[in-house]
C-alpha cells in the first residue's frame, strides 16, 4: 500500500475530506505537518536555551558557560539515545530524563547554591516558551482537522521527539489545534517512534482500529510512509517545495551570518516574516513600518536596554512623546537582556522642550548657548522669539535691550536678509549683563519650581544615576532637564540615549552629563547613520504618543501636573490628522517588536551584530527610497515647537532643500537620490 505524495497542501486537503468516509481514525505528524518552525533546524533552540542555563549559573554565583552546557547536553543525550536503543526498537530520549541529569552535572552538585530540581524546573519552563515562539500553525491544516473533527474523525497527533506528551500538549495548546485531538503520541513516552515503525500496532490496539480504517497524514517519507504501509495504514505524504524554498533561504543566510556580522540583522528579518495564519491583509504603511522601521527602533531599545545594564543604572525615564512607543517597546525587549528581578524600573516623563526651557533658566539664567540653539529653527528671527521659547516677558527686558542697542525686533539670526553681524555681538553682550540674568532668573523661577516638583513626584532624585531616552537630534530636552536641576545637591548623573544625536550645536555634557547617539552619533560618524538626520520630522511622526505636547506644569489638587496643548489649537488638530495618517505605520512598528524579541532570544544577537544591517536599511530606504515609499512615508504636518512665524528666506530654504522635500517623482530621475545622497553627506561631516 504506496503512500499518497501531494505537493499542494490544499489539494491533499481535498483528497483528505474526499475519502473521510473511508477512515475513523486520523492521525497527523506535528512538526512540518500540522506546524512549521520559523527556522529550518530544530536543533537552534537549544543555543538560548543554553545561554538561559549559564546565566541562571551566573545567578547563583557559578562560572559557567553556554559552551558547557551545550556540550553536557549533547553527550548526556547521545549516552540516553545509546541506553534506550538497547532495549526498544528505536534509539529515542526522555527530555525528562536526560535534561535532570544534565543540570546535575553542570550545577556540579552545588545544592547550596541552586536547587537542581528548581533549575531543571526553570529550564524546561523556558525551552517549552521557545519553542512556542517558533512554531506556526499551518492554516489549511488546521481548517481540515476542524472539518473532520466536525465529521465526528478521532483526531490524534503523533511524532518522533524527546519531548513527552504532556509537553507536546502545551505546544498544540499554544497552536490551537488542541481542541481537535483526543490523544497526543511522542516517541519520548514509550521510546517506540515512528522511525521503526514500533508505534503503529500499539497504537492499532490501543484505539482497536483496523488499519484499513485508519489514515495518517505527515512530511516523512519514511516515518509517515513506509513505516504506515507497512503495518498497513494508508497515509498521505505533503512535499512542499515551497515550504523547503523557505527553510533553504534561512540556511542561507544562516551560513552568511557565520560568516560577516552584516548578514545578521538580514536572518533577524527573515526569521521576523510572517507566516500561514500569520499572514493577513495589510497596507504598504504597516509593512515599512514592519520591516524598517520597526527594525531600527527595536534595535534602538535593544541597544538602551544593554547599555543600561552594562552601567548598572537602576531608573529609566522616556521622555514624552516619541518616547511612549519606546516604554511600550521596552516593556517587551528589555526582559532579552534583564532577568525578571533585575528589569531596572521605567518611568514615562511629561517633558518637552518647550515646557523645560523656562525651569532651565530659573537658577542658572539664559546661557549663551541656549539662546543661540533657541534661533536654530529657520523662522526664529529676533527677541521675541528667543523670549516665546524661554518663556520671558519682552516687556520686562527692553530697558536692557536698549542699553545695548537692541530692538525687540532686531534680527538675530543670520539667514534674514537685515541680520547684521554686530547685532549677534550686542545680543552676547546682553545676555552677558547680570540685571537681564537676574530679570531673567525671576521671571522663570516659578517654572522651575513646579518642573523640580514634578520630577520630586516622579522619584527622578532618588538614585545617584538615571537613564533618559529621546529621539534626540540635539538633545535640547535632556540639555534643559540638566541645567534645571544643576543646583541641587541630591541632582543624579543623568545618560542620555537618543535615537540620533546630531549635534549641530555643541552638547554642554561631562561625566555627569552624558550623551549617546545609538543609531547615530556625529561623534562617531558614519555615512549610513547620518541619513536619519535628512528626515527627522519622519522618525519624530511615527514615533509620537497620541496625547497632546506638554506646554509646563501647574498645581492641581495638591500635585504637579503637566499642562497639554489645547486640543481645539490648529497645531493639535493636524497632529491629529497626521496621527491618523501614520496609525498603520505606527501599529507595524509595535508588533515588529514581538517579532524582533522571539528572534534576537533564538539567535542570541546584539546591538552590535545588528548595526551593519540597519544602516543598510537606512541607505536602501532613506538614501535610495522608491518614489512610492517617499509619497506614503511624508509626513502631512509637523509641528515644531520651537518655530516662529517668520517665513523662510529663499537662500535658507535652498540650502535646506533634500530629496524628502521634493515632490516624489524627482526620486525616478536618473542620479537624483545619488545627489541628494552626496550633499546631504558633505552637509553632515561640516
Amino acid at each position: 500500500m504506496n503512500p499518497r505524495f501531494f505537493k499542494d497542501i490544499n489539494k491533499l486537503s481535498s483528497y483528505v475530506l474526499k475519502n473521510a468516509e473511508s477512515y475513523d481514525l486520523i492521525s497527523f505528524d506535528l512538526f512540518d505537518t500540522l506546524v512549521v518552525r520559523r527556522m529550518e533546524d530544530p536543533d537552534r533552540v537549544k543555543l538560548p536555551v543554553a545561554e538561559f542555563a549559564a546565566k541562571l549559573a551566573s545567578s547563583a554565583g557559578l562560572q559557567k558557560t553556554a559552551d558547557e552546557f551545550q556540550r553536557i547536553r549533547e553527550e548526556v543525550e547521545l549516552a540516553h539515545r545509546v541506553k534506550n536503543g538497547e532495549t526498544n526498537p528505536d534509539r529515542e530520549a526522555s527530555y525528562k530524563q536526560f535534561m535532570r541529569e544534565v543540570v546535575e552535572l553542570f550545577f556540579n552538585g552545588a545544592t547550596d547554591l541552586i536547587d537542581p530540581a528548581e533549575a531543571f524546573d526553570q529550564i524546561l519552563k523556558f525551552e517549552l516558551a521557545v519553542e512556542k515562539s517558533v512554531i506556526v500553525p499551518r492554516k489549511v491544516m488546521v481548517e481540515l482537522m476542524h472539518k473532520l473533527h466536525d465529521l465526528g474523525k478521532t483526531l490524534i497527533i503523533i511524532t518522533d521527539i524527546y519531548l513527552t506528551s504532556d509537553y507536546i500538549a502545551e505546544l498544540v495548546c499554544h497552536a490551537g489545534i488542541d481542541k481537535y485531538v483526543s490523544e497526543i503520541i511522542s516517541s519520548a513516552d514509550t521510546f517506540n517512534a515512528k522511525a521503526s515503525g514500533a508505534i503503529f500496532p500499539i497504537i492499532k490496539q490501543r484505539h482497536g482500529i483496523e488499519p484499513a480504517h485508519w489514515l495518517h497524514i505527515g512530511d516523512n517519507y519514511i516515518s509517515d510512509g513506509l513505516r504506515a504501509a507497512e503495518h498497513g495504514v494508508h497515509s498521505v505524504i505533503i512535499t512542499d517545495d515551497g515550504e523547503r524554498h523557505r527553510k533553504s533561504i534561512f540556511a542561507h543566510y544562516a551560513k552568511l551570518a557565520e560568516r560577516d556580522h552584516f548578514w545578521r540583522g538580514r536572518l533577524i528579518q527573515q526569521l521576523m516574516l510572517p507566516l500561514e495564519k500569520e499572514n493577513l491583509e495589510c497596507n504598504d504603511l504597516y509593512r515599512l513600518g514592519y520591516g524598517f522601521l520597526g527594525f531600527l527602533i527595536s534595535s534602538f531599545v535593544l541597544r538602551i536596554a544593554e547599555r543600561v545594564r552594562e552601567l548598572g543604572i537602576k531608573r529609566v525615564f522616556f521622555f514624552s512623546r516619541e518616547g511612549l512607543l519606546f516604554f511600550d517597546l521596552w516593556k517587551v525587549i528589555a526582559p532579552l537582556v534583564f532577568e525578571e528581578n533585575e528589569l531596572p524600573d521605567a518611568r514615562y516623563l511629561y517633558v518637552s522642550r518647550r515646557a523645560l526651557a523656562a525651569p532651565a533658566c530659573a537658577h542658572s539664567g539664559l546661557k549663551h548657548l541656549d539662546a543661540h540653539l533657541s534661533l536654530l529653527p529657520p523662522r526664529n528671527r529676533d527677541i521675541r522669539d528667543v523670549a516665546r521659547v524661554f518663556g520671558l516677558e519682552v516687556e520686562g527686558l527692553k530697558p536692557y535691550l536698549a542699553k545695548y542697542g537692541l530692538r525687540e525686533d532686531t534680527s538675530l539670526n543670520s539667514s534674514f536678509s537685515d541680520w547684521l553681524p554686530e547685532n549677534r555681538t550686542k545680543f552676547d553682550a546682553f545676555l552677558s549683563d547680570p540685571q537681564t540674568q537676574t530679570v531673567i532668573k525671576e521671571q522663570t523661577s516659578e517654572a522651575g519650581r513646579l518642573f523640580e516638583e514634578y520630577l520630586e513626584q516622579e522619584l527622578f532624585f532618588e538614585y545617584d544615576k538615571v537613564a533618559v531616552v529621546d529621539m534626540g537630534w540635539l538633545g535640547s530636552i535632556q540639555r534643559f532637564l540638566a541645567g534645571s536641576v544643576a543646583h541641587r545637591p541630591d541632582k543624579p548623573d543623568i545618560h542620555g540615549f537618543v535615537f540620533a544625536a546630531s549635534r549641530g550645536i555643541p552638547y554642554p555634557g561631562g561625566p555627569d552629563n552624558i550623551l549617546e547617539g545609538c543609531v547615530f552619533d556625529k561623534e562617531c560618524f558614519d555615512p549610513a547613520g547620518c541619513l536619519v538626520n535628512c528626515v527627522p520630522d519622519l522618525f519624530e511622526e511615527a514615533c509620537r504618543a497620541p496625547h497632546p505636547g506638554t506646554i509646563g506644569y501647574t498645581e492641581k489638587e495638591g500635585i504637579t501636573v503637566p499642562v497639554f496643548l489645547d486640543e481645539n489649537s490648529s497645531e493639535r488638530i493636524s497632529e491629529i490628522r497626521q496621527d491618523q495618517h501614520f496609525s498603520e505605520l505606527q501599529e507595524g512598528i509595535r508588533d515588529s517588536a514581538v517579532s524582533f524579541v522571539r528572534s534576537v532570544r533564538l539567535m542570541h544577537y546584539s546591538f552590535t551584530d545588528l548595526k551593519p544591517w540597519a544602516n543598510h536599511l537606512l541607505v536602501m530606504h532613506l538614501a535610495f527610497p522608491k518614489s512610492s515609499e517617499i509619497k506614503m512615508l511624508r509626513w502631512k504636518h509637523h509641528f515644531d515647537d520651537f518655530d516662529g512665524k517668520h517665513s523662510v528666506p529663499f537662500k535658507t530654504r535652498l540650502l535646506l532643500a533634500r530629496l524628502w522635500d521634493m515632490p516624489h517623482w524627482v526620486a525616478r530621475i536618473p542620479f537624483a537620490r545619488s545627489f541628494f545622497y552626496a550633499l546631504h553627506m558633505l552637509k553632515s561631516r561640516c
